[in-house]
């Protein structure tokens, strides 16, 4: 089993891998085979659960023992810590070291761990031993940063708050705050260079016309019948925090069927067009949550948080709704792979509006609904029995306190 509670702690990168076996449930994770953990939440439907384990029981589960752990990997790293940014003071975004903790999840892939830290140094080790016993399937990479390195100064460097995902001989990782892909080669750890024509390496950039395009969502890998996919969110939170950006959530399909050069499949925004302006009704309803996958369905299941300003004039009165209006706002959602087009969305809380910079609290004397009752958790995917059927469900839970279950087809 891996720990997955690792924190920051400073100094600190902590990985503990304890006695047992992890295996199972991973039949929608392309490539992945017993013993693999190889994405966030141990496979597709987000069960972080092995349904197959044997040796691990209620009753042997108080022997476990920590089998090695690592600290002040900074060693491994030459150099000081970033310094000299924007956000270094206002944020207090101060780094003792050049390696710190640990945030995304590691994944476990064929025998190795990966794992990132927050300032985007990659680990590859042996799972068993956390050593590096192989110089081909075991390094250390610190992956290149061109918006820090560039910036004038720099708002901040590029940090890794989401989880490595795997695939044959790459494996991926996306910033959180500028929005890069990186690709780095499993066999010897070199980053793929997405533009040889410079002499820096150069991360593949997402949405290239978002100054931010910041990434708080796990993201995830699918197949279709003739492509591979990396489904990956791109939020307005830090746009909205830093820049007053009043942008809206772009869901992006990337095809990385060759992996080193991604091309923009399709994209959707949670907020749809207004037909008689042309702009977006409203603004936020970011994704920040990890996605789930339905292959057989050739669907993915999100959480939405909710609308940063009213999307009409009366909002949420729905008979002064504009015609073909959806509010995704606080919802779960389904949407086509293949396509981007939305399947369904099921809102579990109407009429939260919640602006960062302007903020308004729920409590006594405002009966008016949650505010800021974002659907943040990835869905769950699940099969149980509801009044004599099996029925397969997607759920999910929000910061206004509810936890709701709906039918992968039809959101209901």
């Amino acid at each position: 089993l891996i720990d997955r509670a690792v924190g920051n702690r400073g100094r600190a990168l902590i990985v503990l891998v304890l006695a047992g076996t992890v295996s199972a449930g991973l039949a929608a994770v392309a490539g992945a085979s017993e013993g693999d953990w190889p994405v966030f939440s141990h496979d597709a439907a987000n069960s972080s659960f092995n349904a197959d384990e044997s040796e691990l029981t209620p009753s042997n589960a108080r022997y476990l023992r920590r089998t090695w752990e690592t600290f002040n990997d900074d060693a491994l790293v030459p150099g000081p810590p970033p310094t000299g940014f924007v956000l270094e003071a206002a944020l207090g975004l101060v780094y003792p070291n050049a390696v710190v903790g640990v945030v995304g999840s590691p994944i476990l892939r064929d025998g190795t761990i990966y794992y990132v830290d927050e300032l985007g140094t990659v680990f590859s080790r042996d799972a068993k031993s956390g050593e590096a016993l192989d110089p081909v399937a075991h390094w250390t990479t610190e992956l290149a940063d061109p918006d820090f390195a560039n910036g004038d100064p720099p708002v901040a460097p590029e940090l890794f708050y989401t989880a490595p995902i795997v695939t044959e001989d790459y494996l991926w990782l996306v910033g959180s705050f500028y929005g890069r892909l990186h690709a780095v080669a499993r066999d010897g750890g070199a980053e793929v260079d997405f533009d040889p024509g410079t002499p820096e390496i150069d991360p593949f950039r997402l949405a290239p016309d978002r100054q931010l395009a910041s990434v708080l969502g796990d993201p995830v890998i699918v197949k279709t019948s003739d492509r591979v996919l990396l489904l990956v969110n791109i939020n307005v939170i830090v746009n909205d925090a830093l820049l007053k950006g009043n942008e809206t959530v772009l869901s992006i399909a990337y095809d990385i069927t060759n992996p080193t050069q991604p091309v923009e499949f399709w994209r959707r925004r949670t907020i749809d067009i207004d037909p008689d302006t042309g702009f977006p009704y409203g603004t936020g309803v970011s994704v920040v949550s990890g996605l789930a996958v339905d292959s057989e369905r050739g669907l993915a299941f999100g959480g939405t948080s909710q609308n940063t300003s009213a999307p009409y004039e009366g909002y949420p009165d729905p008979d002064l709704a504009p015609e073909g209006y959806v509010d995704r706002g606080d919802s779960i959602y389904a949407i086509d792979y293949s396509t981007g087009e939305y399947t369904w969305t099921n809102q579990v809380h109407v009429g939260d509006v919640f602006d960062l910079n302007d903020p308004v609290s729920t409590g006594p004397g405002r009966p008016d609904g949650p505010r800021d009752a974002d659907v943040l958790s990835p869905p769950i995917l699940f099969t149980a029995r509801v009044r004599g059927h099996d029925r397969d469900l997607v759920a999910d839970g929000s910061k206004g306190g509810l936890f709701r279950a709906v039918d992968r087809n039809s959101g209901e």
